[in-house]
C-alpha cells in the first residue's frame, strides 16, 4: 500500500479529530465529501467534454455509486 502521510502525520491528524466535536467532525465530513464529488466531476468533465450538465450529473452518479441511471 502506499501512503502519502507517515504514521506520526496519521496520528496527529486522528488526534486533531479526536477533539473535534461531534457537529464539527460532521462539518469535516460533508466538506470532504463535497470536494472529491467536485474532484470526480472535474474529472470526468475533462474525460467527457462532449457532456452537457444532465449527462454529467449521471455519470457522476454512476462512477461515484456504481447505480447505472437512465435519461430523465
Amino acid at each position: 500500500m502506499i501512503r502519502d502521510t507517515t504514521l506520526e502525520a496519521q496520528r496527529i491528524q486522528a488526534e486533531v479529530l479526536r477533539r473535534l466535536g461531534p457537529s464539527r467532525r460532521l462539518e469535516v465530513a460533508i466538506a470532504m465529501s463535497e470536494e472529491a464529488r467536485s474532484l470526480a466531476k472535474q474529472r470526468l468533465r475533462q474525460q467527457h467534454p462532449e457532456l452537457d450538465e444532465a449527462a454529467l450529473g449521471r455519470a457522476l452518479i454512476e462512477d461515484l455509486y456504481g447505480i447505472r441511471v437512465g435519461r430523465g
